[in-house]
C-alpha cells in the first residue's frame, strides 16, 4: 500500500468515525424536520464512504475494532433513546453487509455480562416494526457470539426477573 492511499484510508477513518459521533448525537437530538434531515445526511455519507470497500472489503480490517468500539458503546449506554441505538445497530449492519457477518462477529464484544441487556433489547423489540429489522439482525448477530460463551444460566436468574431459560 502506498503512502498516499494510506493516507487516504486514514482521513476516510477519521471521518467515518467522526460521522458515528455526529450520527449519534443527531439521532439523541432530532425534535425537528430539520434534525432528521441531518441524521438521513450523516446516514448517506456513512453508507457512502463504506460501500467504496466493497470489492476490497479487508481494507477497512484495521479500523474495524474502533468503529466496532464506538457503534458498541452507543448501544450499551442505557440513558440514549431507542432510536439512537437503532442508528447504531443500522450502522452496524452496514459495516456486516460491506465485511461481512463473520468477520464482524468475531470483532463483537463476547462477555456474560451483555447476555442480560441483549435479551432484553430483543425482548423490547416490537415484531410487527420491519421497518427496524438492522436492530433485530444487530442483536441477533451479537447474541449469536455471547450464547458460545460456556456459562451456566441460573447464574443471571434473580428473584426479582423470569428465568432465562423461560425467556
Amino acid at each position: 500500500m502506498t503512502l498516499e492511499v494510506a493516507d487516504e484510508c486514514t482521513e476516510k477513518e477519521i471521518y467515518v468515525e467522526k460521522l458515528i459521533d455526529e450520527l449519534r448525537t443527531s439521532a439523541q437530538h432530532q425534535t425537528n424536520q430539520t434534525d432528521i434531515r441531518l441524521v438521513e445526511r450523516n446516514w448517506q455519507r456513512f453508507s457512502f464512504i463504506l460501500d467504496q470497500y466493497q470489492e476490497q472489503p479487508h481494507l477497512i480490517d484495521s479500523h474495524l475494532d474502533g468503529l466496532l468500539t464506538k457503534i458498541i458503546n452507543i448501544i450499551r449506554e442505557e440513558v440514549l433513546d431507542y432510536e439512537v441505538k437503532h442508528v447504531a445497530f443500522r450502522c452496524l449492519y452496514f459495516i456486516s453487509k460491506v465485511r461481512g457477518y463473520k468477520v464482524v462477529a468475531r470483532h463483537l464484544p463476547h462477555e456474560t455480562a451483555d447476555l442480560e441487556p441483549l435479551l432484553h433489547y430483543l425482548e423490547n423489540q416490537d415484531p410487527g416494526v420491519q421497518l427496524k429489522w438492522e436492530t433485530h439482525y444487530g442483536l441477533l448477530l451479537w447474541l449469536s457470539i455471547v450464547v458460545k460463551i460456556p456459562f451456566h444460566l441460573q447464574r443471571f436468574d434473580t428473584s426479582t426477573s423470569e428465568p432465562i431459560m423461560e425467556r
